[in-house]
């Protein structure tokens, strides 16, 4: 079947928050949107004397008498979202001994959806002529304004497709769906023996994973973050320390190498203020803790390469409570009641847009004739196209309907005869099918009317999905230091690794960046082997 990016997340049930797949695995989560200032860190530590950052100051290893357990492993995957487990299982397939360990007390995998490209018998899935790499590619590099390794992009595309299919080929009762998104690349639908995952993005999969791997000689640390990574004289990273519940040091050896897939930055109010000072007082709405940018303290311990500022974000829409026209283009004012932007922009780009604007937020305008066109709005995210959902949206908060411009303004705290001159002067835009103040295209303009009662507004406010703040690495997931030299014995997956996606992630390639994690930690593992060129 054929999704656009207007359907995909319904079609593929992968709305739901992170906190529906925690619950997968038990894990408890807070639903609710938290600003930066709340976040859950709790490892941030004063920068010592004469130094700017905490990281700055690289703690000492603890002392032999201090470790209360040691383990030895051939790979040691530190973290469990997207990329862990994937890693893990190849690996454990592949015949290593694993050591896993995760800050959290399950499993616990954000994001919407996994993306994929090259996969099998395209043709079969909707996209009738296959595959378009040159477009493909050329969209990327584009979006990445440059800022990117080439090398990664074109690693994580051609092996994406193949990582899943791999996956599905080889969890038993695992049932791999593509959806069509934008008429490129698919999303994935996931089942398990008729239990569907609640999201597209590793989900149900990554949580069978886990506890396959404790079931069959794989050993995973629970509530055990890792909190540095061991070097030989040599400079080769040989192992991790990490801390289990009670604050006890655990020490991880290493034969093969430790693969990091710890996520992001977003739950450190200090590397916010490093890398996205923007982001500070955003709302977190993926329901996750314990993002702390482990990787980047441990890396930099080490000697590797950071990302450089300003970091690639992920600033969406999907904060709690917001209305789900996520990008479509119709007049929409700040709370102070003034259009501000050309609304026909990518839904990534429209972000931005409000991020600038008083509380990040703004309100979306039109009148009864909302969902006349609703599936042509080729850059929306995800648009409701239901009067069902129009009311829920009414019901819940996030919109608001009147039978006059007087009556919705006051609704929504707005000045009224302002509002009204601002609605008056784009109304005549579309009249005359030209946007005298941000040139939004004719063909999109002239659906946004505001002429027939009901009048509607919905509300939006910006919040952090992730800040990549990662570790540079080349295209086997290979760590790099300042000087582009590998650091032996370190890879980084997912959202711990970086130059990938530039300044702002590329929301239109829907899926991405849970499909590159995925992806990423199998192609580590296959780094280690020595077989990235070959065949999953």
């Amino acid at each position: 079947m054929e999704l656009t990016r207007r359907s995909f997340l319904k079609g593929a049930g992968a709305t739901a928050g992170a906190a529906a797949v925690a619950s997968l695995a038990g894990c408890s989560s807070d639903a609710t949107s938290k600003p930066a200032a709340e976040s859950s860190d709790t490892t941030n530590t004063t920068a010592a004397e004469g130094t700017r950052w905490s990281w700055d100051t690289k703690p000492d290893l603890p002392t032999d008498d201090e470790i209360v357990e040691t383990y030895d492993c051939d790979i040691c995957v530190v973290g469990l979202g997207a990329a862990g487990p994937s890693a893990m299982y190849y690996a454990m397939q592949k015949g290593y001994n694993v050591v896993a360990l995760q800050k959290l007390e399950c499993m616990h995998n954000g994001g919407g959806g996994c993306g994929v490209f090259n996969t099998k018998d395209p043709e079969d899935w909707g996209l009738e002529n296959g595959f378009d790499f040159q477009t493909i590619m050329q969209g990327l590099v584009d979006v990445t304004c440059g800022k990117t390794n080439h090398k990664l992009i074109r690693r994580m595309v051609f092996k994406s497709g193949p990582a899943v299919e791999w996956i599905a080929a080889n969890v038993p009762g695992a049932n791999l769906e593509y959806i069509l998104i934008d008429g490129d690349h698919f999303g994935t639908a996931w089942s398990i023996d008729d239990w569907e995952s609640t999201k597209t993005g590793i989900g149900i999969v990554g949580d069978w994973m886990c506890n396959w791997a404790t079931e069959n000689g794989g050993t995973i640390l629970y509530e055990t973050p890792a909190t540095q990574l061991i070097q030989d004289d040599s400079g080769t990273v040989t192992g991790v320390i990490a801390q289990n519940k009670n604050g006890e040091y655990i020490r991880v050896n290493t034969s093969e190498g430790v693969i990091l897939c710890t996520g992001d930055i977003c739950d450190n109010e200090e590397m916010l203020e490093r890398w996205f000072p923007e982001g500070i007082d955003l709302a977190h709405f993926n329901a996750r803790n314990g993002l702390d940018g482990d990787a980047v303290k441990m890396g930099t311990w080490v000697g590797a390469a950071i990302e450089p500022a300003p970091a690639n974000t992920e600033i969406h829409l999907d904060v709690p409570g917001n209305a789900e026209f996520k990008a479509v283009p119709w007049l929409t004012v700040n709370i102070n009641g003034e259009r501000f932007m050309n609304e026909n922009q990518w839904f990534e780009f429209v972000t931005n847009s409000i991020l600038h604007q008083p509380e990040h937020s703004c309100y979306q305008i039109i009148d009864s004739h909302l969902l006349d066109h609703i599936s042509e709005y080729n850059r929306a995210f995800f648009p409701a196209n239901s009067m069902e959902a129009v009311d829920a949206m009414i019901d819940n908060g996030a919109g608001f309907k009147a039978d006059s411009i007087t009556d919705l303004a006051d609704q929504i705290g707005l000045d009224a005869n302002k509002l009204q001159k601002v609605i008056d002067r784009f109304n005549s835009f579309v009249d005359a099918g030209y946007d005298e103040d941000f040139f939004m295209d004719p063909h999109y303009l002239q659906y946004a009317g505001i002429k027939d009662a009901p009048f509607y507004a919905f509300h939006y406010v910006n919040g952090i999905n992730c800040v990549d703040a990662g570790l540079m690495v080349d295209d086997q997931m290979r760590v790099l230091n300042e000087e582009g030299e590998i650091i032996p014995g370190l890879w980084a997956a997912g959202n711990a690794s970086g130059g990938m996606f530039g300044p702002d992630y590329p929301a239109r390639y829907g899926g991405f960046s849970v499909g590159r994690a995925v992806t990423g930690g199998m192609v580590a593992v296959q780094s280690i082997m020595g077989t990235v060129d070959e065949d999953f």
